[in-house]
């Protein structure tokens, strides 16, 4: 039992990966993960870069806690970061050329 905890009742195993959740889990953080990206999106005018994905990743996890799903915040971390990498990838090719040097900028600062 030594990567089992005890929490609320619920025997909790401590090593979780991402590949042991649901599918269903899985498509639900995904959407999670966009309305948050989207919602980041609004709020600024650059895409999240490095350090500002940890308030996307603070704000999905929270809502994942919410839900009752265990799976520990680094390993949501590191599938995020991919997803918002991803959809940072695709903004930036659906940018037309004219705005790219402005996305750019504003990333840059």
């Amino acid at each position: 039992m030594k990567n089992h905890i005890w929490a609320d009742g619920r025997l909790l195993q401590t090593n979780k990966k991402w590949s042991q959740l649901k599918e269903s889990q899985k498509n639900w953080i995904y959407k999670v993960a966009g309305e948050e990206y989207r919602k980041y999106m609004s709020e600024h005018t650059a895409p999240p870069r490095s350090r500002k994905k940890h308030v996307i990743f603070s704000a999905v996890y929270s809502r994942i806690e919410g839900r009752g799903i265990w799976i520990p915040y680094g390993e949501v971390e590191r599938v995020l970061n991919k997803f918002i990498d991803k959809q940072n990838r695709k903004l930036i090719a659906d940018t037309p050329a004219d705005n790219l040097d402005a996305v750019s900028n504003e990333s840059n600062e």
